[in-house]
C-alpha cells in the first residue's frame, strides 16, 4: 500500500551535498557501465538519486558508479543520502551471476584455471567460497580461498572470461530457481556474503573489491529524486542553499512494496518524488 508520507524533516536532515574526496570507497567500477552513465547525464543534464552514504564512517555504500562518472566530469560534490551502516535498515545480499555455456567441459577448464594464493582447503578459519551451482541448487563445482578478497577477485575474473570465451552472462538479483530446458546453464556466487566487516576493513584501507560484489537493501532510501546539474555548480555554501530550495518544494509518497525503477530492482521500501 503506498500512502503519503510526511517526511520534509526527515528528508532535510538525511539529504545533504557532499564532496566526493570525503568518500571511502570499498567497490572498482566498470569502465563501460561509467562512459554509459557519463552519457546519460550529459544527454539529460541531471542526476538521478543520491548516492548512499555513512556520514560518521564517510562510507559510500550505493553509487560507486555515479561518483565516477562526477569525478570524470569534473563535478566535485554530490547529493546523498545519510544511513547509519551498522543498522538493521541496511542489508547485504549477495548478486548471482548466470553463465549459458555452450561447453559444460570448457566451464570446468576455466574453474580450475588459475591458482590464486592461499587457495587451500586446509585453512583453519573462515573460508570464502566460489560454487557454480546447477538451477536447481545442486552444486558443480567450488573453490575455497582464505580472503574475501581473493574469493572476490576470483568470482569476478571467472564471470569475465566466460563472457571473454563467448558464453552468455548475466547478473540477478534473485537466486535462480527455474532451469531452462535443454540448458547447461548454471549460476555463480560467494559464499558467505561480503558482509559489512569486509566492506568496512576495504573502505578504510583504500582496498577495492571487484564491482558488484555485494548489492545493500537499504530501508527508506529515497529515490526518483532528480537533480539539474547545475544546481551543483558554484561554491559549496551556493550548492547546498540552492540544493535545500530545490528539495523542499518536493513531495514524496512511501512505497512499501518492491519496485523497478530507472533499470534497478529496489526490494526493500522506498521514498519516491511524486
Amino acid at each position: 500500500m503506498i500512502r503519503e508520507f510526511s517526511l520534509q524533516e526527515d528528508v532535510n536532515n538525511k539529504l545533504s551535498i557532499v564532496k566526493l574526496t570525503d568518500l571511502f570507497k570499498y567497490e572498482r567500477t566498470s569502465e563501460h557501465r561509467v562512459v554509459q552513465l557519463i552519457n546519460k547525464i550529459k544527454n539529460s543534464g541531471i542526476l538521478i538519486n543520491p548516492i548512499v552514504w555513512d556520514k560518521n564512517r564517510q562510507l559510500l555504500i550505493d553509487g560507486h558508479h555515479r561518483v565516477k562518472a562526477f569525478e570524470m566530469l569534473g563535478i566535485e560534490s554530490i547529493p546523498a543520502f545519510h544511513v547509519d551502516y551498522l543498522s538493521k535498515d541496511v542489508q547485504i545480499l549477495p548478486w548471482y551471476r548466470i553463465i549459458h555455456p555452450h561447453s559444460v567441459n570448457r566451464v570446468a577448464d576455466l574453474f580450475q584455471y588459475v591458482k590464486f594464493k592461499d587457495d587451500t582447503l586446509n585453512f583453519k578459519g573462515l573460508l570464502w567460497t566460489v560454487c557454480a551451482n546447477e538451477i536447481d541448487g545442486s552444486e558443480i563445482l567450488c573453490r575455497k580461498f582464505n580472503s574475501a578478497f581473493e574469493a572476490a577477485e576470483f568470482n569476478y575474473w571467472f564471470y569475465q572470461i566466460c563472457n571473454d570465451d563467448g558464453f552468455k552472462v548475466e547478473i540477478s538479483a534473485e537466486e535462480p530457481k527455474v532451469k531452462w530446458e535443454n540448458s547447461n546453464s548454471f549460476y555463480v556466487n560467494i559464499y558467505p556474503v561480503i558482509g559489512k566487516n569486509e566492506v568496512l576493513f576495504a573502505s578504510q584501507n583504500s582496498i577495492l573489491f571487484p564491482p558488484q560484489v555485494n548489492r545493500h537493501t537499504i530501508k527508506n532510501r529515497i529515490i526518483n529524486l532528480t537533480l539539474p546539474l547545475d544546481i551543483l555548480l558554484g561554491r559549496k555554501k551556493d550548492v547546498n542553499e540552492k540544493f535545500i530550495k530545490h528539495i523542499n518544494h518536493k513531495s514524496f509518497l512511501h512505497n512499501k512494496k518492491s519496485i523497478w525503477f530507472d533499470q534497478r530492482y529496489y526490494q526493500e521500501s522506498t521514498i519516491q518524488l511524486i
